[in-house]
């Protein structure tokens, strides 16, 4: 489902956050990244989401090659990705079912399928009460509830998820954690950065560590 070779990533002179690094995450995963801050986590999600592109090697998304991608194509794959960002990114003037239906309404969906879609992602994430409601009136944690239900509304292949429960007390982050074990549960790929080692821990799944540039695939006993 996606794969890095060889990729090399650098921002000018003297700054290299990868080298030579290859990655295999293989269809309906759940993965941890892990790093130190400053690591990298961040813009090898913003790579897999073509937001960024490497200086050399070759990332496969879902059997596509980015680097022979057009900007249609490139549009297209975005579709399929879902992300869910540490600050949420919420729109405070819009409410919650708008919030999540901006994506649809971008697509060009009909008024129909925009509320059966936000309608059954809100049930999944447990927030069907709060349609009408505004960000600022909501809870950290339901807030990124809002946020993983707009990521997930267009039923998105994969999901990256850059440390969704940063912001969060550690009850909060365990029920964020558990609403993602519920996502892959149905399929989803998920990529979730954290610096929490307690959730890593907890989930017990595959844990890819950021180090000086290169990925190590951590072992679990």
């Amino acid at each position: 489902m996606i794969q890095f070779y060889q990729v090399n990533k650098s921002y000018g002179e003297g700054h290299e956050v990868f080298h030579a690094i290859d990655l295999h995450i293989d269809r309906g995963e759940f993965v941890f990244l892990t790093g130190k801050s400053g690591s990298g986590k961040t813009t090898l999600m913003k790579m897999i989401f073509c937001q960024e592109r490497p200086n050399t090697g070759q990332i496969v998304i879902d059997g596509r090659n980015v680097a022979r991608m057009t900007r249609t194509n490139i549009a297209f794959l975005r579709r399929t990705i879902g992300v869910v960002f540490q600050d949420f990114k919420l729109i405070n003037s819009l409410n919650v079912f708008e919030n999540i239906a901006i994506t649809l309404k971008v697509l060009g969906l009909p008024k129909t399928d925009i509320q059966q879609k936000v309608t059954r992602t809100l049930s999944r994430v447990g927030l069907e009460r709060f349609s009408k409601a505004f960000p600022l009136e909501l809870s950290g944690g339901e807030q990124q509830r809002v946020a993983i239900a707009r990521a997930l509304v267009n039923d998105p292949k994969i999901l990256l998820a850059d440390e969704p429960t940063g912001n969060l007390d550690p009850s909060l982050s365990i029920e964020i954690l558990e609403l993602f074990q519920n996502i892959h549960i149905r399929g989803t790929t998920i990529l979730m950065a954290t610096h929490e080692k307690s959730l890593v821990e907890r989930a017990n799944v595959r844990e890819l560590h950021i180090d000086a540039g290169r990925i190590v695939d951590v072992e679990k006993i």
